[in-house]
């Protein structure tokens, strides 16, 4: 058996903001397979020195309601995807300081995009942060019980894939945990 491969690609369709490819993989079928063509997207999962996680709440037309994310957003032209993080984490937090970490590099979906995901994380300088420069974006910061019950419980308004592929690096990598055991104040840790 030969092993499938795309003896021909076109764009079929294109806009500002993605490209519809069509692939032909005759080994596979005779019909064109289609795939979406994007600027590659951050994500960081972003933590003060307080342990509260930031995130933001804003619109989305695609889903039809507001949504709670983690600081995210696309890689401009001739932007490496690093420099997409701090650029996204200052515009949608305020907060542009502290040492960015590459958790991983993902596939957000084999079977129709093109792009990769880039997930960081950053442990956010103390100092005041600066004026939120995205409009209509609320900044969050969760506590360790109230990103706890997110996950464990995912809402309409927190339930976007490419947030838990983010956090699950950060967890399984140990950038963060979730327990909390009492201080000796009586607060959690």
């Amino acid at each position: 058996m030969s092993m499938p491969s795309i003896t021909a690609q076109r764009t079929v369709f294109e806009t500002d903001w993605f490209r519809v490819v069509e692939k032909d993989v005759p080994d596979l079928d005779a019909a064109p397979f289609y795939s979406l063509h994007m600027a590659d997207y951050v994500s960081v999962v972003a933590l003060t020195q307080e342990d509260k996680f930031l995130l933001v709440r804003q619109f989305r037309p695609a889903v039809g309601h507001h949504t709670i994310e983690l600081p995210s957003g696309h890689v401009d032209p001739g932007e490496t995807p690093e420099e997409a993080a701090h650029r996204e984490l200052l515009e949608e937090t305020g907060h542009g300081t502290g040492t960015l970490h590459l958790m991983g590099n993902l596939c957000p979906d084999t079977g129709r995009y093109e792009h990769r995901l880039w997930c960081y994380f950053v442990k956010v300088e103390p100092g005041p942060g600066r004026e939120i420069t995205e409009p209509s974006i609320e900044l969050l910061a969760w506590d360790k019980r109230q990103m706890r019950d997110a996950i464990m419980n995912p809402q309409p308004d927190f339930d976007h894939a490419l947030n838990f592929a983010a956090l699950t690096l950060a967890l399984v990598q140990n950038r963060f945990n979730l327990d909390s055991s009492p201080r000796r104040d009586g607060t959690e840790s």
